[in-house]
């Protein structure tokens, strides 16, 4: 962007701005913007692998280094906006953070990759963008969703005169709402993951609890928004799917008849961690499912001041390898041995291969994006286990129940493949019995999860 229309365009946005991390943009002139643009960032790239993606990225070599010597490609200036997570949080973000590393390293990009750090005034973080030339908006979490209408819709003109990508992370916006050719939606059908955890626990239980009122699980939810309840609905109707093929069958901890679907995402609130704690004691679950962040963490910490003999399943990644410490027995010591297993979305694979595509300029060949035509047609994906969205992770416990916990998850895949096939993958919540979630709170989403609770509790 020229010099001369940052003062301009920062008027037409209402003059707001903000800080870039580890970028500061500053408001006082059009030379600091532009420095940012020029800035090499590699140093901030993540080297971590939580996402797993590193033979992914290697099997793109051959292909990402006959782009660059025929210049065949579409210039990329990446930018990441986060909903109130950082890109070290060991889970979401990081993973997605790990896709923009791989992508920008690969390709030799290294002048203004950048990370945002967003907090709660999405509107100004957005203002901050339009201040830069990055092309490539990456806005991950569902609170984007709103934010993100609302704000094009009082910028329309200054953004669609601008050549910007925007990749939406867990957003949903409809093709009318933003203009053809401009944004790629990414969503995951987390329940399909969730669907095989929770017939893996089952089972699980089912070989290796022989007491059947001690057979018990629970689960909670940050919210009842969708981006929670589906993990959690998919979970129920595992459990109960496995239920209804065994005498052994595995009851939800529930109070009142129903989970907690409320408890926010941090421990530091007041009265979080006595609802915690309630839900750890309440009936001794065998099997805790967290759908609430940090709130996972909390888990694992609070399981061990209570010296309970619990068990852990996390989200979006692999969350036992958060828990690895360096230098001790990952077999004795480390606190990745308290999960079953994690639901996973496959973040950085996701946005990885969006990337990519979009750099080597595939159009219609693209293998997750065929339907995205810059300036002419948006692209809405949706994707589970067949394209390789989202999966559960091996199992990190130790001890005598290891094979078994593993038998366990691989019986719950095995099972979800003879149920699902290319043929009626479209209908796979019909086929599975999961409800259907609403993205917002407030539309029934905590009654069909109640029902779930209690019909597997009344079998």
């Amino acid at each position: 962007m020229r010099k001369n229309n940052y003062k301009k365009l920062l008027w037409k946005l209402g003059g707001t701005i903000s800080t870039v991390f580890p970028i500061a943009i500053a408001v006082s002139c059009g030379n600091e913007l532009e420095k940012v643009a020029n800035q090499d960032q590699s140093k901030h790239y993540a080297t971590t692998d939580y996402s797993k993606i590193n033979q992914l990225v290697e099997s793109k070599n051959e292909e990402i280094a006959k782009a660059k010597e025929s210049g065949n490609f579409k210039e990329l200036r990446i930018g990441l906006i986060t909903s109130g997570g950082t890109v070290d949080d060991k889970s979401f973000y990081q993973s997605i953070w790990e896709g923009v590393s791989r992508h920008s390293l690969q390709v030799g990009a290294t002048w203004n990759k950048t990370v945002y750090n967003s907090t709660s005034d999405l509107t100004r973080d957005y203002n901050s963008f339009m201040l830069t030339d990055l092309n490539v908006w990456i806005l991950s979490g569902y609170k984007h969703s709103n934010a993100f209408k609302i704000w094009y819709s009082q910028n329309k003109k200054e953004f669609d005169e601008r050549d910007i990508i925007v990749i939406g992370i867990d957003l949903e916006l409809s093709d009318s709402e933003v203009k053809p050719g401009k944004i790629i939606t990414i969503n995951f059908k987390s329940e399909e993951a969730g669907w095989m955890a929770g017939y893996a626990v089952a089972d699980y239980l089912a070989n290796t609890v022989a007491d059947d009122e001690k057979r018990k699980v629970t689960t909670f939810g940050g919210s009842d928004e969708g981006a929670v309840t589906d993990f959690i609905a998919g979970y129920l109707t595992g459990i109960d799917a496995y239920n209804q093929t065994s005498d052994k069958k595995t009851k939800i901890s529930s109070q009142n008849n129903g989970v907690v679907l409320d408890i926010g995402y941090e421990i530091a609130v007041q009265g979080t961690e006595a609802k915690l704690n309630n839900i750890l004691t309440t009936n001794d679950p065998l099997v805790i499912f967290p759908v609430a962040g940090d709130l996972t963490k909390a888990t694992v910490e609070a399981i061990k001041k209570l010296k309970k003999n619990q068990l852990v399943i996390g989200v979006d990644t692999d969350q036992s390898k958060a828990f690895e410490k360096e230098g001790e027995s990952k077999e004795q010591e480390s606190d990745s041995k308290y999960f079953f297993t994690s639901v996973e979305k496959r973040l950085g694979a996701t946005i990885y291969r969006v990337l990519t595509d979009l750099w080597l300029k595939k159009g219609n060949k693209s293998d997750i994006i065929p339907d995205f035509e810059f300036n002419k047609t948006n692209a809405n994906v949706k994707e589970g286990y067949k394209n390789d969205f989202v999966g559960i992770s091996p199992t990190a416990i130790t001890g005598e129940n290891k094979v078994q916990a593993q038998k366990s998850l691989d019986k719950a895949k095995n099972k979800f493949e003879e149920l699902v096939n290319a043929s009626n993958e479209k209908d796979v919540k019909k086929i599975l019995g999961i409800p259907e979630m609403n993205i917002d709170s407030q539309k029934g989403n905590e009654e069909k999860i109640n029902q779930l609770v209690v019909k597997i509790n009344s079998n």
